[in-house]
């Protein structure tokens, strides 16, 4: 810094040795301007410097800074950078790596708070519906349109993607919901679902103003969603919830809200790709494949809840129809239907109440589907290890009728009762 100072004071000496004639020949005049040009570069290049200094004393306090604030530093910092450089008529690199280096340092701990809120926000999950506030559902709107918008034009600026991304949503949105709508598709939702939504709209809020720092960020992004799913997945499907909380046990109704939690992740992480693709550098776009994999843990997770939902029933099953054995139980002429079967209606009934209302429909179907192969398969299993008389075979009979009515008549359900047809027969 010194000898730049130095040579400032040597050019500004020569220029006044010549006094107010300035009677230069062509080469002096082309070197003063050369002289002129690195002092105005040297004198920003050690402006830079000198707030470089400043901004490192003061690296604690920006990394801990509220998002707004550190945003307007960045922006201020910027602008303040471009002048000076348009000035020199070259890059001036102290400062901006500094400021660079600063956001960098702010993500982290912005990140380390907001997985604390996530984490936490889970442990204290009741797993219960939650009230969406309408500022919940303009996150998803956001979200959205700015999807959309980047479907239709590839190349927008980024003034133009953080105008959208900030502007209030034109759609009329009640102040309070009991659901989440993402398009044309319904959620009830947790309370540590809202809070992940806020947490990734303050992520891409980063990465849209501050764009050097996406890939930073979008790890921070990647990790949060891996964070909720794991956790979710120790909770419910691994019942630790009921060690952290007051919950008896996990019931379907606490199973189908978690795999609706997940639902809409799955849905909007299509629309974070699109986003993020035209920001994302372009030597550093193969990591945007991460947030694929991420989706199919998802995808994963919410598998094996619906997988769930039939072994819950296999083990119902199971025990309902330990008596089918019992030699003496096929002998009484009586068309009401047998205990065993009555009881498996009810408890189908029961799931179907649960998964009709919550599901998705085309999700409810799946599973029901493999419930009624399920009851299929027990009903057979037991059927084909016990002997029968005709007064038997006609009260199996009433119990597959029984069985295949009782579930039939229920709405959405006349699809996934045909697997139950082969049943009448096996008895006919």
């Amino acid at each position: 810094q010194q000898s730049r100072v130095y040579f400032i004071q040597d050019t500004l000496r020569r220029l006044s040795s010549h006094g107010r004639s300035f009677n230069l020949s062509e080469e002096e005049g082309q070197q003063l301007l050369i002289d002129i040009s690195q002092i105005i570069y040297n004198t920003c290049d050690l402006s830079h410097s000198k707030f470089a200094k400043i901004f490192n004393f003061r690296r604690e306090i920006h990394a801990r800074m509220d998002l707004e604030e550190l945003i307007k530093l960045h922006d201020a910092t910027m602008l303040f950078i471009t002048d000076t450089e348009k000035h020199a008529g070259r890059q001036c690199i102290g400062l901006r790596g500094t400021i660079v280096a600063h956001v960098e340092l702010f993500v982290d701990y912005f990140h380390e708070k907001r997985t604390a809120t996530i984490t936490s926000m889970l442990d204290n999950e009741t797993w219960v519906p939650a009230d969406v506030p309408s500022e919940f559902q303009q996150i998803i709107f956001k979200f959205v349109e700015l999807s959309d918008f980047l479907k239709d034009k590839k190349n927008a600026s980024m003034s133009e993607v953080s105008k959208i991304f900030r502007s209030s949503s034109k759609i009329e949105i009640p102040d309070m919901s009991d659901k989440i709508s993402i398009k044309d598709q319904k959620f009830l939702v947790t309370n540590s679902v809202l809070i992940l939504l806020k947490c990734l709209k303050e992520y891409f809020g980063c990465i849209i103003d501050m764009p050097a720092v996406t890939v930073n960020v979008f790890k921070c992004i990647n990790e949060s969603l891996q964070i909720f799913n794991s956790r979710t997945c120790q909770l419910v499907l691994g019942a630790g919830a009921t060690q952290l909380l007051q919950l008896k046990r996990i019931t379907a109704k606490n199973l189908a809200l978690a795999a609706l939690c997940l639902d809409v992740i799955i849905a909007l992480i299509d629309h974070f790709k699109t986003i993020l693709t035209p920001i994302f550098p372009p030597k550093s776009v193969v990591t945007l494949n991460d947030i694929d994999r991420v989706k199919r843990n998802y995808v994963n997770h919410r598998q094996e809840i619906h997988n769930k939902f039939v072994t819950i029933m296999d083990e119902r099953l199971t025990f309902h129809c330990r008596d089918i054995q019992l030699k003496n139980k096929w002998n009484d002429p009586s068309d009401n239907p047998s205990p065993y079967i009555s009881l498996i209606v009810k408890e189908t009934k029961s799931l179907y109440d649960v998964l009709y209302s919550m599901l998705q429909y085309e999700d409810f179907q799946v599973v029901m589907v493999q419930v009624m192969m399920a009851i299929r398969g027990k009903l057979l299993e037991q059927y084909s290890n016990i002997r029968v008389d005709n007064i038997g075979k006609k009260r199996i009979g009433t119990d597959i009728n029984y069985v295949i009515d009782g579930l039939g008549r229920l709405e959405g359900l006349k699809e996934p009762v045909l697997h139950l047809m082969t049943l009448r027969e096996y008895y006919r």
